[in-house]
């Protein structure tokens, strides 16, 4: 995985302060892709993270230092399940953390996720989303954007394709009931011809 040392300065301090506070994440987005074989330049990363209302003062305490951040945006976001963003102020990479809304394909997802590396040295290791997970992600990000990003759906149409042999058919289609993009998985599976629709 090619993966800029900006990132890795970016994020190494996120990752140092989430396990200080044993918070539970992985990465997704953009970076959880090219992992998986769909590389891509970018100045952001994307994680989930099981973080709540009793880590924002000392999650913001350990990030201020090097990072835009905000006490009352981070603790907002904690109560409400939502996102909230961090800049480094040193590389202007920018860090949006999704807090884990506990659905069933949050749990799963967390679960799924796997070490890997973000750096050519392996000197940075961190849970890693499957493509499965990504795969569904994206296609709820797509239907919540109307469904108008063609670049959204390049992404996980490539990241299907590039993973084909190995996905878990039946577990993308459990996971899809359950969010509701069935129908979107099924556009999916056609274009890059991954297994049959089900019958009626």
């Amino acid at each position: 995985m090619n993966t800029s040392n900006d990132l890795i300065v970016a994020v190494s301090t996120i990752i140092a302060a989430l396990d200080s506070l044993h918070i539970p994440f992985f990465i997704g987005g953009s970076v959880a892709s090219s992992y998986h074989g769909v590389p891509r330049s970018t100045i952001d990363i994307d994680l989930v993270a099981d973080i709540k209302e009793e880590h924002a003062k000392p999650f913001f305490s350990q990030v201020a230092t090097e990072f835009y951040a905000d006490e009352t945006t981070i603790r907002k976001a904690c109560l409400d399940r939502s996102c909230f963003n961090l800049i480094h102020l040193g590389t202007g990479f920018k860090v949006d953390i999704f807090v884990n809304q506990n659905r069933e394909f949050d749990r799963s997802a967390f679960a799924r996720a796997t070490k890997g590396a973000l750096d050519e040295c392996q000197q940075v290791c961190v849970p890693i989303a499957s493509p499965e997970d990504i795969i569904l992600a994206k296609l709820l990000w797509y239907r919540e954007g109307n469904e108008v990003s063609e670049r959204q759906w390049n992404d996980v149409s490539m990241l299907a394709r590039n993973n084909r042999e190995q996905l878990d058919q039946d577990y993308l289609r459990v996971q899809a009931v359950q969010l509701k993009v069935v129908d979107l998985l099924d556009r999916l599976f056609a274009e890059v011809k991954i297994g049959n629709k089900p019958s009626e």
